[in-house]
């Protein structure tokens, strides 16, 4: 016999919207990956399989938690991918956006949470979303600026990718 959720109708609401929106990402991140691919752009291609990885991550701490408060993960469907970058710039802008909108979504989740829900364990967890979304947020912007610097140099561009390459896994 399972017992009964220790998290309240609205903050399961919320949690349950973070699984989505952590799987939604892996999935965008998948299909950039294929796209960066296809356009030459290996390094990155080898960043957003990784970061596709970092998401489902994400969406772990999320199932446990659920599971941790004696309810579960409620696997959604997901939309099929229709953004198709094809430059390195379109890749790291759709990501940033994405990046943006989870961290607008958290802030916005973890004032519910404490204001209005009053349910300051789960707040207490997505500050640590926060803090990832913060970084993210930081690092796509780094990598836009560095391909501002770019130019459009075909070299400077090739070398970007090698660098943002080096950077998953490690």
């Amino acid at each position: 016999m399972r017992l009964k959720s220790l998290l309240g109708a609205d903050a399961r609401k919320l949690v349950q919207k973070a699984v989505y929106f952590e799987l939604f990402a892996s999935h965008l991140y998948r299909q950039i990956a294929a796209c960066m691919q296809s356009a030459g752009f290996f390094g990155v291609q080898k960043w957003f399989e990784q970061e596709a990885a970092d998401e489902l991550v994400h969406f772990g701490i999320w199932r446990d938690y659920l599971n941790d408060r004696s309810d579960m993960a409620e696997i959604p469907q997901l939309p099929l991918i229709k953004e198709r970058p094809e430059t390195l710039g379109d890749a790291l802008q759709l990501a940033f956006k994405t990046e943006k909108d989870l961290g607008d979504f958290y802030a916005d989740m973890y004032d519910r949470l404490e204001d209005d829900i009053r349910d300051i364990t789960t707040a207490t967890r997505v500050l640590k979303f926060i803090e990832i979304q913060t970084e993210s947020i930081g690092e796509y912007g780094d990598y836009l600026a560095r391909l501002e610097r770019c130019a459009g140099d075909a070299a400077a561009i090739l070398a970007l990718d090698q660098f943002i390459g080096d950077k998953a896994n490690g």
